[in-house]
């Protein structure tokens, strides 16, 4: 297992202007996916608890979900749908893609994902 360190962007970095949540958030879950996968599918435990989604923006609007599976134990599956485009390619996303990685952490991943605008400069650390 290693540890790993995720941040997010704050400014858009075609442009330099600030990032809302969705983009925040977005940004986050592009620098995520270097954690190794779990899966490439939905989780039951993900897929059973409808109260921990949430979206985000990269390139379409994307699906999260978070769960806590024990004391320091997590699950988090994202989704970017079929159709979606980036800032840096001309090339159009044509299969939906999911993803979903497990994890320790002892920080709140909930609360730093569904409150990102107050973790400016923060990382979230991970050990998968």
């Amino acid at each position: 297992m290693d540890t790993y360190e995720i941040p997010h962007n704050t400014n858009r970095k075609k442009d330099g202007a600030p990032m809302r949540v969705a983009g925040r958030k977005g940004s986050f879950f592009a620098y995520a996916e270097k954690l190794p996968t779990f899966s490439n599918k939905v989780e039951p435990v993900n897929e059973n608890r409808g109260d921990s989604w949430g979206t985000f923006f990269a390139g379409a609007l994307c699906f999260y979900s978070i769960t806590k599976t024990g004391a320091d134990n997590w699950s988090l599956v994202w989704i970017r749908p079929e159709g979606r485009e980036n800032s840096y390619s001309d090339i159009v996303g044509t299969k939906q893609w999911t993803k979903t990685v497990r994890f320790r952490s002892d920080q709140d991943v909930a609360e730093f994902i569904n409150n990102i605008m107050n973790h400016e400069g923060e990382t979230l650390k991970v050990i998968a």
